[in-house]
């Protein structure tokens, strides 16, 4: 008996020396209750995407996996949206007039923004091209309304400040002499409600005469449904989905936007640049804040983010943030707590260059890396060294 004691010691110390000398592997999501310090880090795949079907990128804006697990790059100075496999693979290219950020629904219909503020639209399974299914210099007519000859702004639609601008005036003649939108960033819902809809970032200034001629900032998240007008499929404006506002649930100057699901429901993240330079996350049922504001909450922080261009989540609700002033990436957890941040100014190794685009797949990031002409990728790594 007690030789065989001896032997269960002695074989139990030998384990124990054996697992002393291995590398200690973290898990993928760090539990929120860890150390920040404790995450995981990000190393650089090669090689680099520069090319795809022979053609140097130019400019790339933005990157997207889709629901075809494709990676679609919005090469933008190339006028053109290219379609690769996750091993670098060339498969196919549109033409897109300078494409700045592109998505794709479940129903595997890709849309793309444009330079130009015009939204296109392509059904993956039809030979077609990208069509025009929206612009939106033809929607700002609708915002306007005449009166007796005088042109009045419709309150449902513009700042708050031109609404105390108007209280008690009888007569007040308000001249809408330029309308300049900029459309930065589209994405699509992940389930449907009775369809799938799409939500896009805006920014406008309008510039006006009867008031001193200022320039008043309309800044919101739409949203918008496709439909058929006779045989051509179109998107139809439904509402504000996120109004303009420096509060939560509220945004100025809207830069990236990315949904994903949750439960039977979606989520809503996006960024947004000055004077907030943040991000948030929000219900895409009720468009309600998931992350409050506390003295932890550091993606609130003022000065957290340079240009916050573009944003993702991962299957475990941590948030990627890319900031093209910075030159790099931050992740925060699911609390808005900073887990990890790199990149720096250059070409080489986790350097950037004023990159614009950002995704998540398989604990794997891709980024698009817009004034170095390239598509970076860097894989998960949970080894703990030192």
């Amino acid at each position: 008996m007690k030789g065989l004691l001896k032997f269960i010691v002695l074989f139990g110390l030998i384990i124990l020396s054996v697992q002393c000398g291995k590398k200690i592997k973290l898990p993928t999501s760090l539990p929120y209750s860890q150390d920040k310090t404790l995450d995981t880090t990000y190393v650089q795949i090669g090689p680099v995407w520069e090319e795809a079907g022979g053609v140097s990128f130019n400019k790339p804006e933005d990157v997207h996996i889709g629901y075809d697990t494709y990676i679609y790059i919005a090469d933008s100075e190339n006028d053109r949206i290219v379609k690769m496999d996750r091993r670098g693979k060339f498969v196919d290219s549109y033409p897109v007039p300078h494409p700045i950020s592109i998505t794709q629904d479940p129903l595997l219909r890709l849309a793309a923004v444009s330079g130009d503020d015009i939204i296109y639209l392509k059904d993956i399974f039809e030979a077609e091209p990208f069509h025009e299914v929206f612009a939106f210099d033809q929607w700002m007519d609708t915002l306007i309304f005449e009166v007796d000859s005088v042109f009045v702004i419709d309150s449902t639609y513009y700042p708050d400040s031109l609404d105390t601008i108007l209280v008690g005036v009888d007569t007040l003649e308000v001249l809408v002499d330029t309308v300049s939108v900029s459309l930065k960033a589209i994405a699509a819902t992940p389930i449907p409600d009775e369809q799938y809809n799409f939500f896009t970032c805006d920014q406008t200034w309008h510039t006006y005469t009867g008031i001193g001629g200022e320039k008043h900032q309309r800044d919101e998240i739409s949203m918008f449904v496709p439909k058929f007008e006779d045989t051509v499929l179109v998107f139809q404006y439904v509402d504000i989905a996120v109004p303009r506002g420096g509060d939560l649930g509220k945004t100025i100057s809207p830069t990236g936007i990315f949904t994903y699901p949750y439960k039977n429901h979606f989520r809503i993240a996006f960024c947004q640049g000055y004077p907030t330079n943040s991000a948030q996350i929000l219900n895409g049922e009720n468009f309600y804040p998931v992350i409050p504001r506390t003295d932890f909450t550091e993606i609130y922080f003022p000065g957290m983010f340079g240009v916050a261009e573009d944003i993702t989540v991962d299957e475990f609700g941590n948030i990627y943030v890319v900031d093209a002033s910075r030159h790099s990436v931050l992740k925060f957890n699911p609390k808005g707590r900073l887990l990890l941040k790199f990149g720096s100014l250059g070409s080489g190794n986790k350097e950037f260059n004023r990159p614009k685009g950002i995704a998540y797949y398989n604990q794997t990031l891709y980024v698009a890396d817009t004034e170095n002409n390239r598509i970076l990728r860097f894989q998960l790594s949970t080894d703990v060294r030192k």
